[in-house]
């Protein structure tokens, strides 16, 4: 049931904020309806007078499905494809940019200010101009650049069909535009074959003259062959060397016999005629004298070994002769295989040049032929696409008059919504002390001026030097509201503190004990906003430490106190700390040491960080007599002077009194709504 309530509730929040904005408007019905009426005539007016109005034509090709010739001839070039990749790449091919630099030299563009940006009106140029040619070719590229932005080409869909869409300040000159970027894209195909193809011719033709030239080539080598095996006579030689084999063959078997023979007449000179047969030797008188011999005829035993050595010597040189003659015809048979294989060779070459010949020529016959039929297809070429629909002058696309009339009153009817919101935004400050008092319940017992300063290094100066100043005067009023608002004995420690950061609590602080010094009270102030460290720049830093060293360190209060001889009060400067503040202003070491100052001082003044900002301000209120908090006037929203109130109220603080403050403007929006806590983490940035 509580979520449920909430969840009503903040519904009805918000239909009460929209309730409020509607009222809002509606009381400035006439100045939204004057702003209105404003924005539609200036809108209406620069559509007439000052935007230059753009044109548009359209043209459209198609592009051929079928890549064949006529005839049903393959075309030497292929054609498109019918996939939209190749629907995809002539677009790219109309959108490249050497076809807009073929469109700028054919139309002559470069001499029109609406596409040649150096033609039109501007600052003047100093200097030199740079090189003819590097100009040219930059002029060319920007036009190129320029012409590109001029068209749109797409794919109609579900088609092969491609627009052209041209934009121009020119009716007729949108329409030239688009149909002249179609006729140089068809030609431009037709171009591109009659290219290829002649690059085809070329390079058939030189193939096939180098081939002519091969051939002529090859048959002069084949006509020495011929010649040089007819003449080479491969038989003779083939004959010649089967003779000499067959006469090394019975030279080798005589050979063999000679020394079989010779062997046995060796046998015989050991043996003697004993050992002779008569189918051994062919020698008669060999034989006969072996006979004689045997029958006891010593004669006859002599002649016979004298017939054995004589055999000897003539196997001996027959055996010579024979191997003389196999050598000879050994020579004899290399240099026949030499020549046969030299032939043969011969024989070889000629047969592979004989092939290489033919092959040559079947080569030669077929480029001549594709050579023939190339050339005769060169004037049969045909582009890939043909303009369906010509552009025609073009219809006018902007500016939308009324589109900019509508939106000219949009426009106006929002600054004058803003306006209204503006000032019903500052209108919602809190202007005066009876307001302040109604929306929070809690007595105004000061207004501080803002002090005619241009630094806050200046304040204490000022203070000082103009004791009856509207300041001085207004922290005199504070202090007397201040010490007579109780019905107990005066407050001893003060807490000086804001809702949000920059609402002038410092100078409050400052101003109020100045004031009480004045009174000739003893008064310590006491600087608690250790994040921010604000008081270095009222007062000179004390270099024995300050308020941290106190607490953490022990450091004696006399050393760290210092007087201020221009305000004629005691000030205890704050210090960084490792520690969070929260927990250091809680410790009891900070109320020992409070409730020591509380002897040595008549007043003690603690000027402490904003409340919904951080939690020290509801921590130190716990020791403090009297709680101040500063009030921005035409800054502070009342829903953040209520949620700080809120927050003190729910540690049990209540606030003394509040401080009407105007010390500087805002310098961010104002927080309406009670998310406070996290918007102002700037001011504790160290």
């Amino acid at each position: 049931m509580p979520a449920s309530r909430e969840a009503v509730s903040g519904r009805a929040e918000d239909a009460t904020d929209v309730v409020a904005a509607l009222a809002v408007l509606w009381g400035g019905k006439w100045i939204l309806a004057l702003t209105a009426a404003l924005g539609l005539l200036l809108g209406l007016a620069a559509a007439r007078f000052l935007l230059t109005p753009r044109y548009q034509s359209e043209a459209v090709l198609i592009l051929d499905q079928s890549p064949d010739l006529g005839g049903g001839a393959p075309h030497p070039v292929p054609g498109l494809g019918r996939d939209f990749s190749a629907i995809n790449t002539q677009i790219e091919v109309l959108n490249s940019h050497q076809m807009m630099r073929n469109l700028v030299s054919h139309l002559s563009l470069d001499g029109d200010p609406e596409f040649n940006p150096a033609l039109r009106p501007g600052p003047l140029r100093l200097g030199a101009d740079p090189a003819p040619i590097a100009a040219a070719d930059e002029t060319a590229n920007a036009v190129a650049t320029e012409v590109r932005r001029a068209f749109a080409i797409s794919n109609i869909r579900n088609s092969y069909a491609l627009s052209i869409v041209a934009t121009s300040t020119d009716p007729d000159k949108s329409a030239e535009l688009a149909n002249a970027l179609a006729s140089l894209f068809v030609q431009g195909q037709v171009d591109t074959k009659h290219a290829d193809v002649d690059s085809a011719v070329d390079w058939l033709s030189a193939r096939v003259v180098t081939l002519e030239q091969d051939l002529t080539d090859q048959e002069a080598i084949l006509h020495d062959l011929q010649t040089q095996v007819e003449t080479a006579n491969a038989d003779e030689p083939a004959r010649r060397l089967s003779e000499a084999r067959n006469r090394i063959d019975s030279l080798r078997q005589r050979r063999g016999q000679l020394l079989a023979e010779k062997a046995h007449l060796g046998a015989l000179r050991a043996t003697g005629p004993a050992g002779l047969t008569d189918a051994d030797l062919e020698d008669g008188s060999l034989n006969l004298l072996a006979r004689d011999a045997q029958a006891g005829d010593g004669a006859a035993l002599a002649a016979f070994f004298d017939r054995v050595t004589l055999l000897s010597k003539r196997a001996d040189r027959d055996l010579s002769l024979t191997d003389e003659q196999a050598l000879m015809l050994e020579q004899a048979i290399a240099r026949l295989e030499g020549e046969i294989a030299e032939t043969t060779a011969l024989v070889t070459r000629q047969r592979q040049v004989e092939r290489d010949a033919r092959a040559t020529a079947l080569l030669h016959e077929t480029f001549l032929t594709r050579l023939k039929e190339t050339t005769l297809r060169r004037g049969l070429q045909t582009a890939d696409s043909r303009i369906i629909s010509p552009a025609t002058p073009g219809t006018k696309i902007a500016p939308a008059t009324l589109r900019l009339g509508i939106v000219g009153m949009l426009c106006g009817a929002a600054l004058a919504a803003c306006f209204l919101f503006l000032t019903n935004y500052h209108k919602s400050g809190i202007p005066d002390a009876q307001q302040l008092e109604s929306a929070t319940r809690v007595a105004v017992l000061g207004h501080m001026p803002r002090a005619p300063i241009r630094d806050r290094r200046q304040l204490v100066e000022y203070l000082a030097g103009h004791p009856t100043s509207p300041l001085a005067e207004a922290a005199r009023n504070l202090r007397t509201s201040l010490l007579l608002s109780g019905q107990g004995l005066p407050p001893k420690v003060i807490l000086c503190t804001s809702s949000v950061p920059d609402e002038g609590k410092t100078t409050t602080a400052i101003s109020l004990a100045h004031n009480l010094a004045g009174l000739g009270r003893s008064v310590l102030l006491i600087e608690a906003d250790i994040r921010r460290l604000s008081f270095r720049d009222y007062f000179s830093e004390n270099p024995d430490g300050g308020l941290v060293s106190a607490m953490e360190q022990g450091a004696a209060l006399d050393r760290l106190i210092r007087p201020d001889s221009r305000l004629g009060v005691d000030i205890l400067m704050g210090e960084r700390s490792d520690r969070s503040a929260a927990d250091l202003f809680s410790s009891p070491a900070f109320g020992r040491m409070l409730q020591d100052l509380r002897k040595d001082y008549d007043h003690i003044l603690i000027d402490s960080p904003p409340v919904l900002a951080v939690p020290d301000a509801r921590v130190l209120g716990q020791l403090a007599d009297a709680i101040l908090l500063s009030v921005a006037v035409e800054r502070t929203g009342q829903s953040c002077v209520q949620d700080a109130l809120r927050e003190l109220a729910s540690v049990n603080l209540k606030v003394s009194g509040l401080v009407m403050s105007d010390l500087k403007p805002a310098r961010g929006p104002v927080q309406r709504t009670g998310q406070a806590y996290g918007v102002h983490t700037r001011y504790y940035e160290v």
